[in-house]
């Protein structure tokens, strides 16, 4: 690893990523590619390692020296692909990182294995797995699993000897809270591999590609943002980087796309499951229960407001609920602000609504604020204001910043993202 490089793994290793080719360079060896996320977006090459073989002791020796070269910086989360003498590795090094597998190369590897001894009756069983793997509990999930099983015979052996051993590497209802950046399968890195392969077919500097596809925006719609939420606008433009603050305004101009209305604080939504896509790809479908969300906590006196909010015009049959705490925090059955780290379409549509819906700039983690912010983070924060929004009017008012504002919930739910270790760590 390159100075550069260890400096990059130090500040985003919350989100890491890892893929090989398999012996395409002139040695006819395997290059193991290591990635993260930037606060710009952008994938960025950390680490690389040139092995002879695909072996548990290789992989040990893979991650030890990953570790000893960043001063044993432990990764939050790591996305890989299925290859069990990895995911033994990392259960080893990384006893307590949350490992998520590539849901691409799940569904490549179910066809490859299954669709032929199945026939005629793969489509049956694709909608069978996707609604096993899209469930939001696990009591529906492994109801849903042994029906699979007994309905398809012939995918018992593969199923229950390869996935469901790691079935919290991959299943929803097994999977945490977990901020991801919007990441599910590792893609990216190989993009990372067929750039090596096509630009450096004899000396290739390892340490200074870069994945170039997240440095240009392009942004279709005009941004209602800036005329309707001036003030948050004036405030997300200031903190966000480019990409992350096109994502930003795009949530907000959707959301004049959508309607609400107060909603009961013990209503859980049911919806049909997907059984024919991964859950994560699809708008507006819940990525959990209410219930769900808030189980374990002590919600009878910080639970403000809940409110259902829909596509109008039917245009959507699904719905989330935004739940809003007394310490200014909010969650959203979506799930976006916690999974990708950015303040959903359907709490700015409950900002119109409801004067209870505040905004805080720290509500959006600091990974994602620009490099000149992070060096002065204490400082911007305490001068940033908190934003009501009223509906009858396009104007923004502010409050000062409170103790009250304390975020404490969102914190909670996002497994202490927020923490002072983990913010000073991304400070360039």
């Amino acid at each position: 690893m390159s100075p550069s490089q260890q400096e990059l793994y130090r500040r985003f290793s919350d989100i890491v990523l890892n893929d090989k080719t398999c012996k395409t360079n002139k040695f006819n060896m395997y290059l193991s590619v290591f990635m993260v996320k930037d606060n710009y977006g952008r994938f960025q090459n950390v680490a690389n390692a040139l092995v002879e073989d695909e072996l548990s002791s290789t992989y040990l020796w893979i991650l030890k020296c990953l570790m000893k070269a960043t001063d044993n910086i432990i990764p939050k989360s790591i996305w890989t692909d299925f290859e069990p003498e990895l995911i033994n590795a990392i259960s080893q090094v990384f006893p307590n990182t949350q490992h998520f597998l590539c849901l691409f190369h799940i569904w490549q590897n179910i066809i490859k294995h299954l669709k032929t001894p199945l026939g005629s009756n793969f489509n049956n069983f694709s909608k069978a797995f996707y609604s096993c793997k899209n469930s939001l509990s696990i009591e529906i999930f492994e109801q849903r699993w042994e029906f699979m099983i007994k309905t398809f015979p012939e995918c018992q052996r593969y199923m229950i000897r390869t996935l469901y051993p790691v079935r919290m590497n991959w299943a929803k209802a097994y999977t945490p809270f977990q901020f991801n950046a919007s990441i599910q399968s590792t893609q990216s890195v190989e993009s990372f591999n067929e750039a090596i392969d096509k630009r450096h077919k004899e000396e290739i500097k390892y340490c200074q590609l870069v994945d170039l596809k997240a440095k240009y925006t392009t942004i279709g719609l005009p941004h209602i943002s800036s005329q309707i939420f001036s003030s948050v606008d004036v405030i997300i433009v200031k903190f966000l980087t480019p990409l992350i603050l096109s994502l930003q305004q795009f949530q907000i101009s959707q959301s004049f796309t959508y309607e609400g209305q107060i909603a009961p604080e013990d209503l859980n939504l049911q919806s049909n499951t997907l059984n024919d896509n991964f859950i994560e790809d699809v708008i507006d479908e819940p990525q959990t229960t209410l219930k769900s969300l808030l189980d374990g906590m002590d919600t009878s006196s910080i639970i403000v407001e809940v409110w259902k909010i829909r596509r109008i015009e039917g245009l959507s049959c699904k719905e989330n609920l935004v739940a809003l705490f007394s310490d200014g925090t909010y969650i959203c059955t979506c799930m976006e602000t916690i999974t990708k780290g950015i303040v959903c379409r359907h709490f700015w549509r409950v900002m119109l609504y409801s004067s209870n819906a505040r905004f805080h700039i720290s509500l959006i983690p600091a990974r994602w604020y620009k490099d000149e912010i992070l060096m002065k983070l204490d400082v911007a924060l305490e001068n940033s204001p908190i934003i009501k929004a009223i509906e009858s009017s396009s104007e923004a008012t502010t409050v000062p910043l409170t103790v009250d504002f304390t975020l404490q919930t969102l914190q909670h739910l996002q497994g202490l993202f927020h923490n002072k270790e983990n913010v000073q760590r991304i400070i360039p």
